[in-house]
């Protein structure tokens, strides 16, 4: 088969992957607003700075690392997890202020996944407003329409 028909495929595969991503992503937001919740304790609270990888080569990153520890149906859990959504930053004072927010030995209330209850974060809902998911939706079906439109030309 010609490698130059396969193209179209793949950004129309590509395309409904994000689009169902992104329907999956928003549901699972969605469904954390109903998360059970637990008192928990903040145990660590610092920055951390490093260098990542990405596309582009590479970023720096500075995010808050707060550390708490909950308990739920007797058993003890720590997690490190702010919010579902986490977004780094390479703005010292940002991270810092979040992580000031959460003192070492504060009470926190703490929202774990029922189901896995090792999951938990401090932050339920989509921070972002809905706009990860649907950006991800109008990406993926932008993608899937283009690899359609340029699929029906090519077998004109």
């Amino acid at each position: 088969m010609n490698l130059q028909i396969l193209w179209p495929y793949i950004c129309v595969l590509i395309g409904f992957c994000l689009l169902i991503l992104g329907f999956v992503i928003r549901k699972k937001l969605q469904n954390s607003e109903s998360w059970p919740k637990t008192t928990g304790t903040i145990l660590e609270s610092t920055i951390q700075s490093e260098w990542v990888r990405s596309g582009s080569g590479r970023n720096y990153v500075v995010c808050p690392k707060v550390v708490y520890e909950y308990q739920v149906d007797g058993k003890k859990y720590t997690s490190s997890q702010l919010a579902l959504v986490e977004r780094n930053t390479a703005n010292e004072k940002l991270a810092q202020e979040k992580s000031e927010r959460h003192p070492v030995g504060q009470q926190v209330i703490v929202y774990y996944n029922p189901r896995k209850p090792e999951f938990a974060t401090l932050e339920v809902g989509d921070p972002t407003g809905g706009i990860l998911p649907f950006g991800i939706i109008i990406v993926g079906t932008g993608l899937a329409i283009f690899g359609i439109v340029w699929l029906l030309l090519k077998l004109k």
